[in-house]
């Protein structure tokens, strides 16, 4: 066991160290390896609804974050140049050899389409270099040295308008077609802006207007940087990226230019300063493509670049020809190389890390060992370092306080546990000394210790400390078991595994304590030892795990323990997550959650709640979070911001609610919320249909008929789906159902493929949704109608023929047993009838027994508080209304609500207590989980009458009456104190109440009398 802690102790050192280097990106090379076999990768699009597509020399091809799915047309040339969408979501594209083509996705269907001009026929095979739709729905059509087409296919419209014109003399009619090239479109409501082989232009749809925005006039064989191929807005800026012209900006407002070289000494360098492509990163940054220097990074704030190819900090990135860049929703780059297609994955470092800063540190590494605040300081904690960081949240200061250590042990400060206990005191744990903080002085304060360790004055090595229920400190060691501090006394009781203990723990090592919600105190420790205590019984009960495999019982080696909002257990140990439910009189082991159950790792170090009741955990692999009520784990680790996670991370909650990783030199801070909503954001689509193995486009059928229609034989089919997710498709969970066929959700997991075979006839709807950390989300679910016609072997028509039939043979005995049928189920129905009127003359018998006795008893105390307080009797003659009000709204009715009948109750109450005062009281305690079951209309008034006037009713010997739920019954309790003599009792009020409510439910009313007590149950309904 000792070798067993020192490897883990070497492999943790050795994780958190390296959370200090930077994050790297993550590359992905997709080829004929991993789906494509299309050939080379040439265009790229991401669609509106989040799938990309992929243009190669010899098709089309959809990729939905798990596979590549290829569409090709066997009638047009497939070796795709561009691409765009439009506002139908069909995906146009042209081809290296001149031409277009539309394709939906929605139907599968290719429509290919040419380009006429009777002034230009070589327009129809010329190469296009974009494809743009404006905001109105247009289709422009930039074509190589030919400038741009207005495009019409519909009435074979094409209007061509040049960059450079015929008309112009600055340039040879040869290089008047080379600057005649427009590479790119931005529009912003009152221009298109092109970039172009000839600079920036504004062009005006409208008029047709086509305006040079230049920085300074053009001037014959002199060097230029406004070759722009890509353009970015941003506000008033427009980034334009330009062939040997590194990144240009131009103001639209002011327009002012300004020009930034990534290599300015080597101005003459055309692949020096070549940016092929920009992309939006943030609001300050662009990602580049530069023609040698590949990825980059230009920062528009500090007008500097970055690159990560040839990096030695980023060496997965690599060479590529970079001059087509992608940035999806996720904010993944997409690229191109000789060996594919790449995907750069940014860590989307949802943990942010905040470096610490101490004045000196014991050793290699320091560790932040734990963090509390108030409103007015936050306390940090560190082993190695300073001691304890106190921030005065008023001031902005911040000052360090050394702790006391032992002269012989090892000379460092080391604080294990901050706590605030229920007066507000802030208690600090030290390796060697209990602390208070002294806010008066601000320092710490040493309270009276406990005996040490040996005779040798060892340490006792604290590690933990909670505070039960009474009040007293009970703090756990390594070496000596755990002590028992009693604030108001001072003195101490010690749990040790050795006779001079005040009681026994069978331990000595003890890493954490916990209090649950019954105030047992639970402890742990790394060699074996997991168990609880009853302060008054001064003994530990020790769990055991025993299992299949393991039939002789096992102790549990723990590491943590935490009691959540709740009240219940997580103990974290060698072998998974413990989740104990201590909500009764003895722990009940709900749960361990292992690897199996995609926990990072068994080890579990570190336990905490965010304020969303979800359990987060630190694992020698990752940290996890679980959703307590379904039990789901997510796991969060180095593409979440987190490098090189360990078991020494603690999680601690601040003031506010974020959460906070604890680790060497520093800590990560992030939102929970964000992290519960991890997976949960991405589109969900069903990518496939398949009938019978073959592919169906039920888009577009469903458009056109609402429906599935499938013959009898078509009667297996399956479905993919998918959350359209290009980051973390591990993190994606699903569940499906086909209504009409499965009882309920069916939980797949990461699966995402289902298939259903031999289904009957009839009507059918498939549906599929996304499963988040907090629970299944019902508004990301999409239905499918499917019918499928049943055989005519089946059908209605043939079951009738058959019956017709047999019915022809059986005639007489069929009329004869027929006959007998109706007169039985008339003589049922008229003792039915016969019954129901019966119980509701009883009821009504019932309820008629409240008018006379209270009505009179009412106006009499009516009538007395008339003469004594006319505001009480102005409140007491209103809930008198509002009960006759109630019973004439429900005489009509069999049942109402429980919710309906205890407001009413409370109101008949209060008159009652009106005229009883401190003699009758009432107590109602019901879930209003239960408040839509239903009873029957003054059930509950009736019940409290017929105790009212039963008992003595006295101040010194009041009439306690008690309502409760459970699942079956509301039950109702009375102390007996019965009277001798009952006036208007005719012993026939709850004899009523059994017969209607046998009418009304199966379930009976129960009636129990003891010496004491008067209990009488209502079944709900």
């Amino acid at each position: 066991m000792k070798h067993t802690i020192v490897i883990i102790s070497i492999c943790l050192y050795c994780l958190n160290t390296a959370a200090q280097l930077p994050a790297q990106l993550t590359v992905t090379n997709y080829n004929e390896t991993n789906g494509i076999d299309n050939g080379r990768v040439t265009a790229m699009l991401q669609a509106t609804n989040g799938y990309l597509w992929f243009g190669t020399t010899n098709g089309l091809l959809r990729f939905d974050g798990y596979q590549f799915r290829p569409y090709n047309s066997p009638v047009i040339i497939n070796s795709i140049s561009k691409m765009a969408e439009d506002s139908n979501h069909c995906i146009w594209m042209s081809f290296l050899g001149g031409g277009l083509a539309r394709f939906d996705p929605a139907s599968g269907v290719f429509t290919p389409y040419i380009i006429k001009s009777s002034k230009d026929p070589l327009l129809a095979t010329a190469e296009i270099s974009k494809l743009f739709f404006d905001s109105k729905g247009q289709l422009w059509i930039a074509v190589t040295q030919k400038g741009i087409v207005k495009a019409d296919f519909t009435n074979d419209k094409f209007t061509v308008y040049d960059i450079v014109p015929a008309s112009n003399n600055f340039y040879t009619p040869e290089f008047r077609k080379i600057y005649n090239t427009v590479y790119n479109f931005y529009e912003d409501g009152s221009y298109i802006w092109l970039a172009t082989h000839d600079g920036l232009y504004k062009f005006g749809p409208s008029a047709g207007s086509m305006i040079p925005v230049r920085a300074k006039p053009l001037v014959r064989n002199s060097r230029r940087f406004d070759l722009f191929g890509h353009l970015v807005p941003d506000n008033d800026l427009i980034w334009l990226s330009a062939w040997a012209g590194g990144i240009s900006s131009y103001n639209k407002k002011n327009g002012e230019w300004n020009l930034y070289l990534p290599e300015p000494a080597e101005i003459d360098n055309t692949l020096s300063n070549g940016v092929i492509n920009i992309e939006r990163k943030s609001d300050h940054e662009l990602w580049l493509g530069h023609g040698g220097k590949g990825l980059g990074i230009f920062n528009t704030v500090t007008k500097t670049f970055f690159f990560f190819t040839n990096n030695k900090l980023y060496p997965t990135v690599p060479e590529a020809d970079w001059s087509e860049i992608l940035v999806d929703n996720n904010k993944n780059i997409w690229g191109m190389n000789r060996n594919g297609l790449l995907k750069v994955q940014v860590p989307e470092h949802r943990f942010n890390y905040k470096s610490w800063t101490v004045k000196s540190k014991m050793g290699v590494v320091f560790y932040l060992t734990d963090m509390l605040e108030d409103d007015n300081r936050r306390f940090t904690s560190t082993s190695f370092a300073d001691g304890l960081y106190v921030l005065d949240k008023k001031t902005g200061k911040e000052r360090t306080i050394p702790v006391d250590f032992f002269s012989n042990g090892e000379q460092s400060f080391d604080i294990r546990q901050l706590m605030k206990d229920s007066k507000g005191n802030t208690w600090v744990i030290t390796r060697d000394y209990i602390c208070l903080y002294d806010t008066i002085a601000e320092k710490l304060v040493k309270i009276k210790q406990p005996p040490t360790y040996s005779a040798e004055k060892f340490t006792n090595s604290f590690t933990g400390i909670a505070e039960d229920k009474d009040g007293n400190m009970w703090i756990t060691t390594k070496r000596n078991g755990i002590f028992v501090y009693s604030v108001k006394n001072e003195n101490y009781i010690h749990y040790g595994n050795a006779e001079h203990g005040n009681a026994f723990i069978n331990a000595a090592y003890l890493t954490d304590i916990a209090v649950d919600a019954k105030g047992r105190v639970w402890a742990g420790g790394p060699y074996g030892f997991l168990g609880y205590a009853v302060a008054a019984e001064k003994k530990f009960t020790e769990l055991k795990k025993q299992t299949a495999a393991h039939p002789i019982p096992l102790s549990i080696q723990t590491y943590s323990l935490f009691a959540d909002s709740g009240g219940n257990i997580w103990a974290g140990t060698f072998g998974g997550l413990y989740f104990y439910d201590c909500s009764g009189d003895s722990p009940v082991l709900k749960k361990i959650l292992t690897a199996k159950d995609a926990l990072r790792s068994n080890l579990v170090t570190n336990i905490q709640e965010d304020p969303l009741g979800n359990i987060w955990c630190i694992t020698e692999a990752g940290v996890c979070s679980i959703n307590p009520k379904n039990l789901k784990i997510t796991s969060y680790h180095t593409i979440d911001g987190i490098t090189g996670p360990g078991a020494n991370i603690k999680i601690t909650r601040a003031w506010n609610g974020e959460m906070r990783l604890l680790t060497s030199g520093g800590y990560y801070s992030f939102n929970y919320e964000d992290k519960q909503t991890v997976g949960t954001a991405a589109p969900l689509r069903v990518t496939n249909m398949m009938v019978n193995d073959k592919d169906i486009y039920y888009e577009a059928i469903l458009e056109k008929e609402g429906k599935i229609s499938l013959a009898p034989s078509q009667n297996v089919f399956s479905f993919e789906f998918a959350a359209i997710n290009f980051n973390r498709t591990d993190k994606q969970q699903y569940s499906y159902m086909l209504k009409g066929f499965d009882k309920d959700w069916i939980d797949a997991g990461n699966r995402r493929f289902v298939s259903y075979t031999n289904l009957p006839g009839g009507n059918y709807v498939f549906m599929v949704r996304l499963d988040a950390g907090k629970g299944p989300t019902k508004e990301a679910v999409i239905n499918i109608p499917i019918y499928i016609r049943t055989p005519f072997y089946k059908t209605i028509v043939f079951f009738i023929s058959l019956a017709v039939l047999l019915l022809g043979l059986v005639y007489w005995l069929y009329r004869y047993r027929i006959n007998q049928h109706r007169q039985v189920h008339s003589l049922q129905s008229k003792t039915q009838l016969l019954e129901k009127e019966k119980a509701m003359v009883m009821y009504e018998g019932l309820k008629q027994q409240l008018n006379p006795h209270f009505l009179f008893n009412s106006l009499t105390s009516l009538s007395g508080l008339i003469q004594t307080n006319q505001v009480l009797a102005g409140n007491f003659l209103e809930q008198m209304s509002k009960i006759y009000r109630y019973i004439l709204k429900n005489r009509d009715r069999e049942t109402v609500t429980l919710a309906q009948e205890i407001t009413f109750l409370e109101s008949y109450v209060q008159l009652q207590q009106t005229r009883f005062g401190k003699g009758l009281q009432v107590y109602i305690d019901i879930d209003p989980d239960h408040f839509d079951r239903k009873i029957a209309p003054v059930t509950l008034q009736n019940l409290m009458e017929n105790a009212i006037k039963h008992n003595i009713i006295d101040t010194n010997s009041p009439l306690r009456i008690n309502i409760v739920c459970d699942e079956t019954y509301l039950v109702m309790e009375n102390n007996l104190q019965k009277k001798d003599f009952v006036e208007t009792s005719n012993q026939q009020g709850l004899a009523s109440m059994k017969s209607l409510y046998k009418y009304l439910t199966n379930t009976l009313i129960v009636i129990e009398e003891t010496d004491q007590t008067f209990t009488i149950k209502i079944p709900l309904i």
